[in-house]
Protein backbone atom coordinates (compact mmCIF):
# COMPACT_ATOMS: atom_id res chain seq x y z
CA UNK A 1 0.00 0.00 0.00
CA UNK A 2 2.87 2.46 1.08
CA UNK A 3 4.24 1.74 -2.32
CA UNK A 4 1.45 2.78 -4.22
CA UNK A 5 1.14 5.95 -2.40
CA UNK A 6 4.61 6.68 -3.10
CA UNK A 7 4.33 5.65 -6.53
CA UNK A 8 0.90 7.90 -6.86
CA UNK A 9 2.22 11.00 -5.59
CA UNK A 10 5.43 10.49 -8.47
CA UNK A 11 2.59 10.66 -11.06
CA UNK A 12 1.51 13.38 -9.74
CA UNK A 13 5.21 15.25 -9.32
CA UNK A 14 5.68 14.08 -13.03
CA UNK A 15 2.40 15.23 -14.16
CA UNK A 16 2.60 18.41 -12.89
CA UNK A 17 5.92 19.06 -13.86
CA UNK A 18 4.92 17.87 -17.13
CA UNK A 19 1.65 20.51 -17.47
CA UNK A 20 4.59 23.07 -16.09
CA UNK A 21 6.64 22.54 -18.93
CA UNK A 22 3.68 22.51 -21.31
CA UNK A 23 2.36 26.01 -19.92
CA UNK A 24 6.38 27.71 -20.22
CA UNK A 25 6.58 26.64 -23.77
CA UNK A 26 3.58 27.49 -24.72
CA UNK A 27 3.92 31.00 -22.81
CA UNK A 28 7.37 31.62 -24.12
CA UNK A 29 5.43 30.89 -27.70
CA UNK A 30 2.62 33.43 -27.18
CA UNK A 31 5.31 35.72 -25.59
CA UNK A 32 7.44 35.73 -28.95
CA UNK A 33 4.59 36.25 -30.87
CA UNK A 34 3.43 39.42 -29.41
CA UNK A 35 6.85 40.47 -29.85
CA UNK A 36 7.01 39.69 -33.50
CA UNK A 37 3.67 42.03 -33.81
CA UNK A 38 5.10 44.52 -31.94
CA UNK A 39 8.11 44.69 -33.96
CA UNK A 40 5.63 44.56 -37.19
CA UNK A 41 3.71 47.48 -35.62
CA UNK A 42 6.75 49.51 -35.04
CA UNK A 43 8.41 48.94 -38.74
CA UNK A 44 4.26 50.27 -39.75
CA UNK A 45 4.23 52.91 -38.12
CA UNK A 46 7.95 53.80 -38.57
CA UNK A 47 7.01 52.95 -42.71
CA UNK A 48 3.53 55.47 -42.10
CA UNK A 49 6.05 58.62 -41.13
CA UNK A 50 8.61 58.47 -43.31
CA UNK A 51 6.87 59.47 -46.55
CA UNK A 52 5.63 62.63 -44.55
CA UNK A 53 8.80 63.97 -43.16
CA UNK A 54 10.44 63.18 -46.43
CA UNK A 55 7.80 65.49 -48.58
CA UNK A 56 8.48 67.79 -45.74
CA UNK A 57 11.91 68.13 -45.83
CA UNK A 58 12.20 68.05 -49.47
CA UNK A 59 9.89 71.41 -49.26
CA UNK A 60 12.29 72.93 -47.11
CA UNK A 61 15.42 71.94 -49.14
CA UNK A 62 14.07 73.37 -51.89
CA UNK A 63 13.54 76.78 -50.21
CA UNK A 64 16.73 76.93 -48.11
CA UNK A 65 19.06 74.21 -48.14
CA UNK A 66 20.11 73.59 -44.94
CA UNK A 67 22.07 71.34 -42.87
CA UNK A 68 19.64 70.11 -40.40
CA UNK A 69 17.36 69.62 -43.10
CA UNK A 70 19.14 67.47 -45.04
CA UNK A 71 19.70 65.10 -42.08
CA UNK A 72 16.17 64.94 -41.59
CA UNK A 73 15.36 64.17 -44.73
CA UNK A 74 18.39 61.44 -44.65
CA UNK A 75 16.98 60.22 -41.47
CA UNK A 76 13.48 59.81 -42.96
CA UNK A 77 15.29 58.39 -46.05
CA UNK A 78 16.78 55.37 -43.83
CA UNK A 79 13.61 54.89 -41.56
CA UNK A 80 11.26 53.41 -44.69
CA UNK A 81 13.19 50.48 -46.04
CA UNK A 82 14.03 49.62 -42.00
CA UNK A 83 10.27 49.95 -41.61
CA UNK A 84 9.65 47.83 -44.66
CA UNK A 85 11.65 45.48 -43.49
CA UNK A 86 10.48 45.12 -40.09
CA UNK A 87 6.93 44.82 -41.44
CA UNK A 88 7.66 42.59 -44.24
CA UNK A 89 8.83 39.84 -40.90
CA UNK A 90 6.24 38.57 -38.95
CA UNK A 91 3.02 36.62 -38.49
CA UNK A 92 0.41 38.84 -39.28
CA UNK A 93 0.09 38.67 -43.61
CA UNK A 94 -2.04 41.97 -44.04
CA UNK A 95 1.53 43.97 -42.96
CA UNK A 96 3.90 41.43 -44.90
CA UNK A 97 1.75 42.10 -48.37
CA UNK A 98 1.77 45.84 -47.80
CA UNK A 99 5.63 45.76 -46.94
CA UNK A 100 6.09 43.68 -50.32
CA UNK A 101 3.74 46.35 -52.41
CA UNK A 102 5.57 49.12 -50.89
CA UNK A 103 8.89 48.16 -51.52
CA UNK A 104 9.20 48.83 -54.86
CA UNK A 105 7.93 52.64 -54.79
CA UNK A 106 10.52 52.87 -51.76
CA UNK A 107 13.23 52.02 -53.84
CA UNK A 108 12.11 54.53 -56.64
CA UNK A 109 11.29 57.15 -53.97
CA UNK A 110 15.09 56.77 -52.77
CA UNK A 111 16.14 57.17 -56.72
CA UNK A 112 14.35 60.42 -56.77
CA UNK A 113 15.85 62.10 -53.60
CA UNK A 114 19.24 61.05 -55.17
CA UNK A 115 18.53 63.17 -58.00
CA UNK A 116 16.41 66.11 -56.55
CA UNK A 117 19.92 66.07 -53.93
CA UNK A 118 22.08 66.68 -56.78
CA UNK A 119 20.30 69.43 -57.82
CA UNK A 120 17.38 71.01 -54.82
CA UNK A 121 16.20 73.45 -56.80
CA UNK A 122 15.31 71.67 -60.15
CA UNK A 123 12.36 70.52 -60.54
CA UNK A 124 12.26 66.70 -59.97
CA UNK A 125 9.23 66.41 -57.90
CA UNK A 126 7.13 67.46 -61.01
CA UNK A 127 8.02 65.84 -63.97
CA UNK A 128 9.20 62.11 -64.32
CA UNK A 129 13.12 60.86 -65.39
CA UNK A 130 13.80 57.74 -67.04
CA UNK A 131 10.48 56.31 -66.72
CA UNK A 132 10.11 56.92 -62.99
CA UNK A 133 7.35 58.56 -61.52
CA UNK A 134 7.93 61.28 -60.24
CA UNK A 135 8.87 61.90 -56.65
CA UNK A 136 5.82 63.35 -55.27
CA UNK A 137 3.62 60.98 -56.93
CA UNK A 138 5.54 58.00 -55.34
CA UNK A 139 5.07 59.47 -52.08
CA UNK A 140 1.68 60.03 -52.58
CA UNK A 141 1.46 56.26 -53.31
CA UNK A 142 3.42 54.69 -50.45
CA UNK A 143 1.58 56.78 -48.42
CA UNK A 144 -1.97 55.94 -49.95
CA UNK A 145 -0.65 52.34 -49.68
CA UNK A 146 0.68 52.39 -45.95
CA UNK A 147 -2.40 54.77 -44.94
CA UNK A 148 -5.62 52.37 -46.87
CA UNK A 149 -3.84 48.88 -46.99
CA UNK A 150 -6.87 47.97 -44.21
CA UNK A 151 -3.60 46.81 -41.95
CA UNK A 152 -4.50 48.07 -38.52
CA UNK A 153 -1.86 48.17 -36.13
CA UNK A 154 -3.98 48.51 -33.24
CA UNK A 155 -6.12 45.61 -34.71
CA UNK A 156 -2.88 43.78 -35.09
CA UNK A 157 -1.48 44.21 -31.69
CA UNK A 158 -5.72 43.79 -30.24
CA UNK A 159 -5.96 40.43 -31.88
CA UNK A 160 -2.40 39.01 -30.65
CA UNK A 161 -3.21 40.19 -26.81
CA UNK A 162 -6.42 38.71 -27.29
CA UNK A 163 -4.21 35.09 -28.48
CA UNK A 164 -2.27 35.88 -25.08
CA UNK A 165 -5.16 36.39 -22.80
CA UNK A 166 -6.69 32.79 -24.24
CA UNK A 167 -3.45 30.60 -23.60
CA UNK A 168 -3.32 32.15 -19.69
CA UNK A 169 -7.07 31.55 -19.54
CA UNK A 170 -6.18 27.73 -20.97
CA UNK A 171 -2.91 27.66 -18.42
CA UNK A 172 -4.87 28.60 -15.63
CA UNK A 173 -8.11 26.41 -15.86
CA UNK A 174 -5.36 23.60 -16.55
CA UNK A 175 -3.28 24.15 -14.24
CA UNK A 176 -4.37 22.61 -10.32
CA UNK A 177 -4.94 25.05 -7.74
CA UNK A 178 -1.79 25.50 -5.20
CA UNK A 179 0.72 24.68 -8.66
CA UNK A 180 -0.72 26.26 -10.67
CA UNK A 181 -3.44 29.08 -10.86
CA UNK A 182 -6.24 26.61 -11.38
CA UNK A 183 -8.43 27.84 -8.53
CA UNK A 184 -11.76 29.94 -9.37
CA UNK A 185 -10.38 33.41 -7.54
CA UNK A 186 -6.51 32.85 -9.92
CA UNK A 187 -8.55 32.50 -12.73
CA UNK A 188 -10.31 36.21 -12.60
CA UNK A 189 -6.97 37.92 -11.14
CA UNK A 190 -5.28 36.38 -14.27
CA UNK A 191 -8.81 37.60 -16.75
CA UNK A 192 -8.60 40.72 -14.99
CA UNK A 193 -4.80 41.20 -15.93
CA UNK A 194 -5.45 41.17 -18.87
Amino acid sequence: MARLAVAGVALAVVALSGLAVWSAVLSQRQADGLSCVGVQITGQLQAVQAPYVIRTEVEVLQEEFTDASLIRLRDAQRRLPDGLRRMAVGEAPEPVSVAAQAQPLAEKLDSAIERFLTDPRDDILCRCDDGDDAAEALIENLEKLLNDSGSDPARLLGDKLHTVEETAHRVAVVAPGPVGCGSSDSVRRVEARW
